[in-house]
C-alpha cells in the first residue's frame, strides 16, 4: 500500500515530494503520458541515479505507477505514469507554489 502524503500544507511543502524535481517529474508524466525511463531521462536534466531515486520515491507515495509489459520473445518494457492521486497532489503543489510566489510579491510591495 502506498504511503499517503500529509494533508497539512506546511508538511507537504517541506516534504521531499515538493522539490522542484518531483514536481517536474509529475508535470512531464501528466503532459506526455506514460513514458519509459529513457524517455523520462531525455526530458529531464538529472542523472540516471537521481531520476531512479525520484521515481522510486514517487512510486512509494503512490504518485507514479510502474507498468511492466512482458511479451513472449520480446523485450520487457517498463513504463511510468502519473496516478490520479499524483495529479491531485501536483495540483495542490502548483497552487501552493503560486500562493507562495504571490505572497512574496505582496511582501516586496509592502517594503
Amino acid at each position: 500500500m502506498p504511503r499517503k502524503l500529509p494533508l497539512d500544507l506546511e508538511c507537504l511543502y517541506r516534504s521531499g515530494v515538493v522539490r522542484i524535481g518531483g514536481l517536474n517529474l509529475l508535470q512531464i508524466l501528466q503532459e506526455k503520458g506514460p513514458l519509459r525511463f529513457s524517455e523520462m531521462y531525455e526530458n529531464t536534466y538529472r542523472t540516471p541515479a537521481t531520476l531512479a531515486h525520484r521515481l522510486r520515491e514517487a512510486e512509494q507515495y503512490g504518485l507514479v505507477k510502474k507498468n511492466v509489459t512482458a511479451e513472449v520473445g520480446k523485450e520487457t518494457k517498463i513504463y511510468y505514469e502519473i496516478t490520479e492521486y499524483g495529479k491531485e497532489v501536483k495540483h495542490l503543489i502548483v497552487n501552493l507554489v503560486n500562493t507562495i510566489q504571490e505572497a512574496r510579491k505582496l511582501i516586496q510591495l509592502e517594503m
